[in-house]
């Protein structure tokens, strides 16, 4: 509310005073809410019943906006913007509901080993999440200061003097846990995580952020009980199949854009000076699944889908949504901003197995997340949900990580991918949504629920599953075989 001058949009010419203690302004909005009213209730204001705002009015830069901004969660007086002077910022009147306002931009992690083998609530535990102990114990001046240092968080831990001196040797040593004051790209850090999901510890405990159950020996001797040639298509396919039973997800809000802009972000200390950033930790599980590397070296060497991944590519380069206005706008980039055959499969039918997900699980599709692992050496897809309770979830997504149930899902999946109740139109478009940045792919078919996809719903084609002779694409199932 404060950041809308509305005293000044009213009383523009006019010698009125404004009382923040009282309500002297109402706002009426008409039939088809591109007029709003703007009307002051001071008696003998000449303002009164006056003042008409339109969506459209182009209300000057200097239009009084407030550089002071009130924020509550940090402990300090009223932060002022300091705004560049070759920076003149729009000012556009739009609805507050509107859910185009505000774009938040985040960054993701799962909390993989070693970290994630940390058991919680130990020494090691506590002192890696007290950021002050640690800088102190870092820049400690000499042995006798560290001495110190171990002996004053002994008594706020009421602990042993040696799991202190323990705890501390574990975090700082240089080659192993944990990573902290490093900088990883995106690209990195997927890695990472593909590895880690992939790596299962036989001694692993219930308790540990990260517990995974490979599945992939169950999954190949289906092939053996299994006769339909779908079914042993879909088999061929997965490569590598997971339970994730249990995950930890770190979210750090970077800041938030208006009105999709490309201009940097506004923080979440406004003038910029913090060293740390909100985020939060959310809990869950999900099922991780590899395609073969074979079978989709194969099917993305064919002519057709190069072209039209090509085509996608100059669309995106066209609309200018370079890393920095789509890192601003929430959301992600295609690995090293190149949009390939390989990603446009793998997203898509992320987003088909999402839907059918829902259908089989019965978790909403917008409570599920996606997380694609794409690059030369990489195809998978991690489909998981994520809650605040540090208990997790109720287990039934990760239950469908289970071979037979996995293998009807997948089937399934294929099988409606080859139909749209939009068809043959969806089939045939060549360019639809924003930035005509997806072929075959609608509501009926493909789109998944926004806060579910990482891409905002774009660079997706449905051929890419279900294959089209006629267009010379074959389905990856038929490389499988």
């Amino acid at each position: 509310m404060d950041d809308v001058p509305w005293h000044w949009l009213l009383h523009r010419g006019s010698n009125c005073r404004h009382d923040w203690q009282k309500q002297t302004i109402k706002l009426h909005e008409n039939n088809t809410g591109k007029r709003w009213t703007l009307e002051c209730t001071v008696k003998g204001c000449s303002k009164g019943g006056s003042g008409k705002v339109d969506q459209d009015d182009n209300i000057n830069q200097n239009a009084g906006l407030n550089v002071v901004r009130h924020q509550p969660w940090l402990n300090e007086k009223d932060a002022v913007l300091q705004v560049p002077e070759d920076v003149v910022p729009e000012v556009r009147i739009a609805d507050v509901s509107s859910p185009g306002l505000y774009a938040v931009p985040m960054c993701s992690a799962l909390v993989i080993p070693p970290e994630s083998r940390i058991e919680r609530g130990s020494v090691t535990d506590l002192l890696y999440r007290s950021g002050p102990d640690k800088v102190a114990l870092k820049n400690a001046r000499n042995a006798k200061s560290r001495e110190l240092f171990f002996r004053n968080i002994k008594d706020k831990f009421g602990c042993l003097l040696s799991e202190v001196k323990k705890a501390w040797e574990e975090i700082d040593q240089p080659d192993g846990f944990p990573l902290y004051g490093e900088t990883f790209s995106p690209g990195q850090m997927q890695e990472d995580e593909f590895r880690a999901i992939l790596t299962t510890f036989p001694d692993q405990r219930e308790d540990e952020d990260l517990v995974t159950f490979s599945r992939t020996s169950q999954w190949k001797h289906l092939a053996d009980r299994i006769g339909g040639e779908r079914e042993l298509a879909c088999i061929g396919v997965i490569q590598e199949l997971i339970d994730v039973k249990r995950l930890r997800e770190i979210r750090v809000f970077k800041g938030f854009t208006r009105l999709g802009g490309p201009t940097p972000p506004v923080p979440p200390n406004i003038v910029g000076q913090e060293a740390w950033l909100p985020a939060i930790e959310l809990f869950g599980e999900g099922v991780f699944l590899v395609l073969s590397e074979k079978a989709l070296g194969q099917w993305e060497q064919q002519p057709s889908v190069i072209k039209i991944a090509a085509e996608l590519q100059e669309r995106f380069e066209a609309a200018g949504l370079d890393d920095q206005v789509r890192t601003n706008g929430g959301m992600q980039q295609p690995p090293n901003g190149r949009i390939t055959p390989r990603f446009i499969l793998l997203h898509t039918l992320s987003h088909m197995l999402i839907r059918q997900f829902e259908t089989s699980a019965g978790y909403p599709a917008s409570s599920l997340k996606e997380r694609i692992y794409c690059g030369s050496n990489m195809a998978g897809l991690l489909i998981y949900v994520a809650v605040p309770d540090v208990a997790g979830s109720l287990g039934g997504l990760s239950e469908l990580a289970k071979p037979e149930r996995f293998l009807a899902v997948l089937s399934e999946t294929f099988r409606k991918a080859e139909w749209c109740s939009l068809d043959p139109v969806c089939s045939e478009h060549e360019g639809q949504g924003p930035h005509q940045l997806n072929r075959s792919a609608c509501h009926g078919c493909a789109l998944i629920p926004e806060p579910a996809c990482v891409l905002g719903n774009e660079i997706l084609d449905r051929t890419f599953v279900k294959g089209d002779h006629s267009k010379g694409i074959a389905s990856p199932l038929e490389f499988a075989l």
